[in-house]
């Protein structure tokens, strides 16, 4: 099951934009993160608090042969990744 709560950025969080990536810096754990341009766009998309499916559909309109469940479960996968970092959080 998709959790569909919105998830936000951290604030202590800070981007560096390369070309088409996002290079995550978390000061308090001193922790860099380079992204692919998928997660970078997934990145970006957190601009705003946003759901696991509004981010999918996002994906999914850059990249027409990626289907909604993919989608859906490749964004769950990263934000679980990018949790596990303390780079998002849920959305007040």
């Amino acid at each position: 099951m998709i959790d569909d709560r919105p998830i936000a950025r951290e604030p202590s969080v800070v981007e560096v934009r390369t070309d088409d990536r996002v290079v995550l810096y978390h000061p308090d754990r001193r922790l860099t993160l380079v992204l692919n341009p998928s997660g970078s766009l997934v990145w970006e998309s957190l601009a705003a608090p946003q759901t696991v499916g509004s981010i999918a559909e996002r994906l999914c309109s850059q990249w027409p042969a990626l289907s909604l469940d993919n989608a859906q479960a490749d964004v769950q996968r990263f934000l679980g990744e990018l949790r596990e970092r303390a780079m998002i959080k849920p959305a007040d």
